[in-house]
């Protein structure tokens, strides 16, 4: 399928379009069914199975790049499959404290009841997520980019028609989450069958789990800190402007997902790798910062210029007048750019100290922002707590960074 693209990284952008395709028209199919309302509670929910899918991760994707790149040809797939079964036990672990958990808080979040069978399923499906994961990790450890590409355009196609399906069924809130529980569970089943990380059991040391929990506790800060504060923030702009509202800043944040994927792709498969056999790790920083600044720029200025368009083809025109937040979200998204260089930087050194404050500083100014002020209160100010967040999260990523770098 994707054999015209020699390029691993043009493979690799390719297959992420893939998935943002299938999710756009997701949101499509949800923005046109659904009373605004109900969308921004389906985009709650989409919140809470991102959490939920990082937690099948237990935070040792990276990890797993990083490593799997650096052993030897013949020890490739031993390390990835240490990691699966590592990855397997951390994330049981938090799944079983999540839905333990999930009964005090489930229904201030989601803002109904009605979602709780579709979020215990989520859960329950986290063994399928960490073998997708480890596997697409393990891919692009070992220089395989293209096989990973053409394994998630190929779960991509069945869960979308896997999403169609369930949706035939039952054209309502529930049908629609759990047609997107669907969507994301089919590529781990079409990756179980392609099965390029076998599953026998490696036998794991105490020491190497103790090894892995550095990494798993950096990750996991991102998991739980920053994700669930702006869940938190969901329901509180919920609370104050209604769920229309927050249905506004789903669209915003879907289409930002578009663009904000080429960077992620950029640094896990590129430029950590070439982090990990850096001698001095500060020219590719700042290379990595000023091309990475550069795209932000073009890729803002098509997102405003071509905005109302957008809407109208991916969502509805109930949603023209989130215009006005286009830059606000450009603006936080430059600043999460720039950050991102020195969090990978952090786990290449492992440096998890660092990596644990920023995120910690970054969620805990928006909790306050957002609870304590009456920034909360509209989505113009949320986007004023969002910028603020993220400006502390450079400034303590760069102030750690050359506090290390100095010593």
């Amino acid at each position: 399928m994707l054999k015209i693209l020699n390029h691993p990284f043009l493979a690799l952008i390719s297959a992420n379009f893939f998935k943002i395709a299938g999710v756009l028209l997701i949101n499509k199919v949800a923005a046109t069914v659904l009373t605004p309302e109900e969308f921004g509670i389906f985009g709650q929910f989409v919140a809470v199975s991102a959490i939920i899918n990082m937690l099948s991760s237990a935070g040792l994707n990276n990890a797993i790049v990083r490593d799997v790149s650096a052993a030897e040809d013949s020890a490739k797939q031993a390390t990835g499959q240490d990691y699966f079964w590592t990855m397997l036990l951390f994330s049981g672990v938090a799944a079983a404290v999540f839905l333990g958990l999930y009964p005090l808080f489930g229904g201030a979040w989601l803002g109904t009841e009605r979602l709780t069978l579709p979020v215990i399923l989520l859960a329950l499906s986290i063994p399928g997520f960490s073998f997708y994961i480890s596997a697409l990790s393990y891919l692009s450890g070992s220089g395989q980019q293209r096989r990973s590409a053409a394994l998630q355009a190929y779960g991509v196609l069945a869960g979308v028609a896997a999403f169609a399906v369930c949706v035939a069924f039952g054209r309502d809130l529930v049908g629609l989450s759990l047609g997107y529980l669907l969507f994301l569970l089919t590529p781990a089943a079409v990756m179980f069958v392609a099965r390029p990380l076998p599953l026998a059991w490696p036998g794991l040391s105490w020491s190497s789990v103790r090894r892995k929990l550095g990494d798993s506790a950096a990750m996991f800060s991102a998991i739980l800190f920053l994700p669930t504060a702006l869940v938190l923030s969901r329901s509180q702009l919920a609370a104050s402007a209604g769920w229309d509202t927050v249905a506004m800043w789903q669209v915003l944040t879907r289409l930002s997902d578009v663009y904000m994927q080429m960077f992620a792709i950029y640094f896990t498969h590129f430029f950590m790798q070439r982090l990990h056999t850096a001698s001095d790790e500060w020219p590719l920083m700042r290379q990595a910062a000023l091309l990475n600044l550069g795209a932000m720029a073009a890729v803002g200025a098509l997102f405003y210029l071509f905005y109302d368009l957008a809407v109208r083809l991916l969502f509805t025109s109930e949603y023209l007048w989130g215009r006005e937040f286009v830059l606000w979200q450009v603006g936080v998204d430059s600043l999460k750019v720039l950050t991102v260089v020195m969090m990978y930087t952090f786990i290449v050194q492992r440096r998890f100290k660092s990596y644990i404050a920023v995120e910690l500083a970054q969620a805990a100014l928006l909790l306050v922002l957002v609870t304590q002020t009456s920034l909360g209160a509209s989505l113009q100010g949320l986007y004023w707590a969002l910028l603020l967040s993220a400006a502390l999260g450079l400034a303590v990523a760069a102030g750690l960074y050359f506090k290390g770098r100095t010593q």
